[in-house]
């Protein structure tokens, strides 16, 4: 390959960094990361808005306002509407003379209430010395005392907008935080929390559930139709004009809208379906470019999971691999008992505790929450109930996810014919 009549190597990037391509004109658009210049790009979510404009409208006044909760799925826009919002109460408000400080923190990446003080001190050091320390303390004692002193310093009104909080450990910084009072305005800061889990204050003690009073705000699940205004809104500025043919923003809302109305999945398969497109070498995105999309995102979601499962829960799942590979012929699906069986034998033969038949089961059940299996409750009359599992996803691939894990490289040389009795 020659360029400018060098030559380049074969496997090197450069070989690709020029190519002319004819389907993204800005890629960042669908990316699951961008966020709209303005809150009119928060398609169908006028009234949550309107909602969390009214909670936190108290900043004009020099009040802090109550605490917040934003409850819904993963991908029903909770987390990019605040963002708007907050940005926006931001600007307005340093037009009006008012001051008001916004700390975002994603409590799922940090967990412990001490990783997120040292998080917020580190926000809250920039914003008044315009510099952060090199790494964060571990002691909670002292980030609480850091806390109190840069909160103390700081003029106006503090919003901390916790992404996430039900991925913490010790969701009580709820209570420590709402407590603290400033000595400049007496005024404590206000918290801005979003949530997937609908029973999340439930997990919080008596005290905490008091501060909370009762600003809360539900974002409800897409259906295939707003999907279908976001993804157009987005195809207009990320892809060049008719590149897009007339199935490919239906058939992305529809798959997204199985999956609880996700506008994130329906996004991230917009995105996929133009790259499979590019690879292609294609000038068009057609609609076996999405269903092809549909495919590879959903075996990357399935050994994502896999490949972070407890090791008992790998075994669990290999056992009923093995006995619904080793039965394809004869059926589709396999008994919860059947699984126990062959699980014992795998774990006794790569030397791992063996757990109760009780303990194997609820793991199936955890399994069926992720979507991994799908297990029925199936009545055989005088003789009881029993459980029935069938796998999604792509038997052979789960398989290879599975044996990436050291302990169950072991099972390479397990001979099936271990079981074979169950089968005769």
């Amino acid at each position: 390959m020659i360029d400018n009549g060098k030559d380049i190597e074969e496997n090197s990037i450069e070989g690709m960094w020029d190519e002319q391509k004819n389907i993204f004109k800005d890629k960042s658009v669908v990316k699951v990361s961008y966020v709209p210049d303005s809150i009119s790009g928060a398609l169908h979510r006028r009234e949550a808005i309107r909602e969390l404009q009214r909670f936190l409208i108290d900043v004009n006044r020099n009040l802090s306002p109550n605490p917040i909760i934003i409850y819904g799925k993963m991908g029903t826009g909770k987390t990019l509407v605040s963002r708007l919002v907050l940005n926006d109460l931001k600007m307005v408000a340093d037009k009006k003379g008012k001051k008001v400080t916004v700390i975002e923190i994603k409590c799922d990446e940090l967990s412990t209430e001490n990783a997120i003080l040292g998080r917020l001190n580190n926000a809250l050091m920039f914003e008044l010395l315009g510099k952060s320390k090199v790494t964060i303390g571990n002691s909670k004692t002292r980030n609480n005392l850091y806390f109190n002193h840069y909160f103390n310093e700081l003029d106006g009104i503090l919003i901390i907008f916790l992404d996430e909080i039900s991925g913490i450990k010790d969701p009580n910084l709820i209570n420590n935080l709402t407590r603290t009072i400033s000595t400049k305005n007496g005024q404590p800061p206000c918290l801005v929390m979003t949530t997937n889990d609908i029973f999340f204050k439930e997990t919080l003690d008596g005290k905490t559930k008091s501060v909370l009073a009762e600003n809360e705000i539900i974002f409800n699940p897409y259906d295939a139709e707003q999907l279908s205004d976001i993804l157009k809104a987005r195809a207009k500025l990320a892809f060049y004009p008719d590149v897009l043919t007339e199935m490919v923003i239906p058939l992305c809302s529809a798959f997204a809208a199985q999956e609880h109305g996700d506008a994130r999945k329906a996004i991230e398969l917009l995105c996929k379906s133009g790259e499979i497109a590019e690879e292609k070498g294609k000038s068009i995105v057609e609609e076996e470019d999405v269903r092809d999309a549909n495919e590879r995102l959903e075996l990357d979601r399935l050994s994502s999971i896999v490949r972070t499962l407890p090791t008992q829960s790998k075994l669990t799942l290999y056992a009923a691999l093995l006995l619904i590979e080793k039965s394809a012929t004869r059926k589709a699906n396999c008994t919860t008992s059947e699984i126990y069986n062959v699980y014992r034998q795998i774990a006794h033969y790569i030397d791992v505790d063996i757990l109760t038949q009780r303990r194997v089961t609820d793991l199936i059940s955890e399994l069926d929450m992720l979507g991994i299996i799908n297990s029925i409750v199936v009545s055989k009359g005088r003789y009881g109930r029993t459980k029935t599992v069938v796998i999604h996803g792509p038997l052979h691939q789960m398989k290879i996810v599975l044996l990436e894990d050291y302990r169950l490289k072991q099972l390479l040389d397990f001979k099936t014919s271990v079981f074979h009795k169950m089968f005769e």
